[in-house]
């Protein structure tokens, strides 16, 4: 006889080996308790407990963002991998034409760089630990939703 799995168990089981997979993988010791959220980029493939560092934080009186090393420093100029900008091309945009319109673009205001591929240091996205999600390897997305 052979085994088969429902839709819907296979979600799950497969939901199980990757809560697995990430407490064994970590570069981090696993908690002996799951924490309620965890950090996953995939971009870089990382996945961490912690939230990545730099941290950034806003400053509700300022308006405006600061950024803390791992040194514990506060800084109001962000480091080179968050000084990263996302912009939209424009279809009047005489450097890149219609071919491109709507498609966006990162700008390192700290480097210069300009690139069409999403930084890693962009990608971090905070993930709840005991809830489903489905990872599209085309489109590089992560949602709870199929």
């Amino acid at each position: 006889s052979r085994f088969v799995l429902s839709p819907m168990r296979a979600a799950v089981a497969l939901w199980i080996l990757a809560a697995v997979a990430l407490a064994v993988s970590s570069t981090t010791e696993a908690p002996r308790e799951l924490p309620e959220f965890f950090w996953l980029n995939p971009v870089s493939r990382e996945r961490t407990w912690h939230q990545p560092e730099p941290r950034r934080e806003w400053d509700p009186d300022k308006g405006a963002y600061f950024y803390v090393s791992q040194d514990g420093e506060a800084s109001w100029t962000p480091p080179d991998e968050w000084a990263w900008q996302v912009h939209t091309v424009d279809r009047d945009d005489p450097k890149w034409g219609a071919d491109h319109a709507g498609r966006e673009y990162y700008v390192n205001t700290n480097t210069g760089e300009v690139t069409w591929d999403k930084p890693a240091s962009l990608a971090w996205v905070k993930m709840h630990t005991h809830r489903t999600y489905f990872y599209n390897h085309r489109t590089k997305e992560t949602t709870r939703e199929r």
